[in-house]
């Protein structure tokens, strides 16, 4: 061999190897002392973990096991580390929409004028008013990016020539309204 250590050339080897070493360190400790100083490290470690990683490694089974561990403190902090986890996986998955992406029908202006002109482009989700094709939903409120919330104009970047809105991204569009999805994202 050439020395080099095989399985680096990804970047993304470092968060499924650091969680393979502490599932060692779970599974070989001896006593609940041990235990709590492996489950302590590993939950201030904040690694950023995905269903791919935890399924890979087993470390999901193994520290979800300990929730049912005969100590109390071993129980909570387990209990900890799987809320956080699961916390992660939630916000990486944005909420799809439930409605259509279609030519709005309702109590716009565009209609009214010639040439056709739309403030948001002509068409929305019909679940929540989004204006943006690729967009989060926020059902079961009104989408920030809908001509009639009170922080559309706090999305648009710019208008384009032909003056339609060219939204902010959905990352912004979250930090800007953050109440529009908390309700969506506690699914």
């Amino acid at each position: 061999g050439n020395g080099m250590s095989a399985g680096n050339e990804n970047g993304r080897e470092d968060g499924s190897t650091l969680l393979l070493t502490y599932k060692r360190e779970l599974e070989e400790s001896t006593s609940t002392i041990d235990l709590l100083s492996v489950l302590e490290k590993l939950r201030k470690s904040h690694i950023s973990v995905c269903k791919k990683d935890l399924q890979t490694t087993n470390i999901g089974v193994v520290v979800g096991n300990l929730k049912k561990h005969e100590d109390e403190k071993v129980q909570k902090v387990a209990a900890v580390i799987v809320s956080n986890w699961k916390h992660q996986l939630r916000r990486r998955k944005p909420v799809e929409h439930s409605g259509e992406w279609k030519r709005h029908d309702d109590d716009c202006m565009c209609a009214a004028f010639r040439p056709t002109y739309c403030n948001r482009g002509g068409a929305t989700w019909t679940c929540c008013g989004a204006c943006v094709e690729d967009s989060e939903c926020s059902v079961p409120v009104m989408h920030p990016t809908h001509w009639g919330h009170e922080k559309f104009h706090e999305c648009v970047v710019e208008y384009d020539a032909s003056r339609h809105p060219v939204y902010k991204s959905r990352a912004v569009i979250r930090n800007i309204a953050p109440e529009c999805f908390s309700s969506a994202a506690a699914t």
